[in-house]
C-alpha cells in the first residue's frame, strides 16, 4: 500500500513537471514569435496541443 501511494505521487509529480515544461516552452516560443522569429512560429503552427507534429500524422 505504501509503495503504491509513493508510485502514484511520483507519477503526479512527473506529470506536473512535464506539463510545466510544455507551458514554459510555449511561453518561450510565444516570446520568440513576438520578436518575429520564424522558427518558433513554424513550430507553433506545425505542432498540435500535445506537441506532436501534425505533418507526420
Amino acid at each position: 500500500m505504501e509503495t503504491r501511494i509513493t508510485t502514484f505521487t511520483l507519477a503526479i509529480v512527473l506529470f506536473l513537471s512535464f506539463v510545466f515544461l510544455i507551458a514554459a516552452f510555449r511561453l518561450i516560443a510565444k516570446k520568440e514569435q513576438s520578436r518575429s522569429y520564424s522558427g518558433a512560429k513554424f513550430v507553433m503552427e506545425t505542432e498540435d496541443c500535445f506537441g506532436r507534429n501534425k505533418m507526420s500524422a
